[in-house]
């Protein structure tokens, strides 16, 4: 009851007191979780994760989903983090209705992500199309964002072939050429289709065999003079 000057502290007695009972305050006790400043302090530290991400769990409430994506890819902690929390606030700032995405969504996607089935680069995408269809499938899902299936047992071919097309650049720049083929490759393998780091990856190993044959003749050859 609203009132002025100094009887604002009186009592309402239109309202019936409530009885708070010992075990109502054990019962209260027991259901409540951990205090946010602990939590963000004890997922720091178990997560290597910065405070200003926990906090943004915390706030947004997303702790409980954290924790059950988390056994997903539990080596990539601030991937998991970037998919319930940077990712969808792109989606809302595009103004997509993020409010159609749910935990079935993010599990198929990390999922997909840690059995290479999806890019990282990907999951974006996906997930734009999930905020417009959220009963399609991955599989629909990755049809309908562009995303086409690839077959890893041909990455390698794809490499050395494409390394063979651009030897004369392979040879003058060595690891250098990485990066310049790197978007031919992606190009090649189809936009999100493979993860970029391991292209990456092939391509260094395959440019590296090319390139460590001319840098032991290069130390033959350089003995003699030094005799």
């Amino acid at each position: 009851r609203e009132l002025g000057g100094e009887k604002r502290l009186y009592p309402d007695t239109d309202t019936p007191p409530i009885i708070l009972t010992e075990q109502r305050i054990t019962h209260i006790g027991d259901t409540l979780g951990p205090y946010p400043w602990d939590l963000i302090e004890d997922y720091g530290q178990k997560y290597q994760l910065e405070r200003e991400l926990i906090e943004d769990l915390v706030m947004r409430g997303k702790i409980p989903l954290f924790d059950s994506l988390i056994s997903i890819m539990p080596d990539n902690s601030m991937l998991v983090l970037r998919t319930i929390t940077d990712m969808v606030k792109v989606l809302h700032r595009e103004e997509k209705n993020v409010d159609n995405l749910n935990e079935r969504h993010f599990r198929e996607l990390l999922v997909g992500v840690s059995e290479n089935e999806i890019a990282k680069e990907a999951m974006e995408d996906i997930l734009r199309v999930w905020t417009e269809t959220p009963h399609v499938s991955l599989t629909e899902a990755k049809e309908k964002a562009g995303i086409g299936a690839f077959d890893l047992s041909t990455l390698d071919t794809i490499v050395d072939e494409l390394i063979q097309k651009n030897l004369e650049l392979v040879q003058s720049k060595g690891r250098g050429a990485i990066g310049p083929l790197m978007g031919d490759l992606m190009n090649i393998v189809g936009r999100g289709a493979v993860d970029g780091n391991i292209l990456s990856a092939k391509l260094a190993k395959a440019i590296g065999q090319i390139s460590s044959p001319g840098k032991e003749k290069k130390g033959k050859t350089s003995q003699p003079n030094k005799k």
